[in-house]
């Protein structure tokens, strides 16, 4: 509720991933655990939402099941070494998420 609760019902995409990126990584304080990157724990949803920490992965599962609830059709992408989130819109145009660095907009 955080996420559509700072939405407008005419928002673009731009507006609803500005959000996202703001409520999880600024509010609710995900980021990547390059730090420690083979900890076992990163493969776990559970413990990533509990440490706050994660691998490309499953923190990509978080922000897509965030987007999933605010009506968002994002697909997991495997890129070499590290997944995105895509995300196409009624024009065709694809935006890559990466989750693993802040919800940075890729094209």
């Amino acid at each position: 509720n955080k996420c559509r609760d700072q939405l407008a019902p005419s928002a673009s995409i731009e507006e609803v991933l500005g959000v996202i990126n703001k409520v999880l990584y600024r509010e609710f304080g995900l980021r990547k655990n390059a730090e420690n990157y083979h900890d076992f724990d990163n493969n776990r949803v559970d413990k990533v939402l509990y440490k706050k920490t994660g691998i490309p992965i499953t923190i990509a599962i978080v922000y897509h099941e965030v987007g999933s609830r605010l009506g968002l059709t994002l697909n997991l992408v495997n890129f070499p070494r590290h997944f995105l989130l895509s995300f196409r819109d009624s024009a065709g145009t694809t935006l890559y998420i990466d989750c693993f660095n802040d919800g940075d907009v890729l094209t």
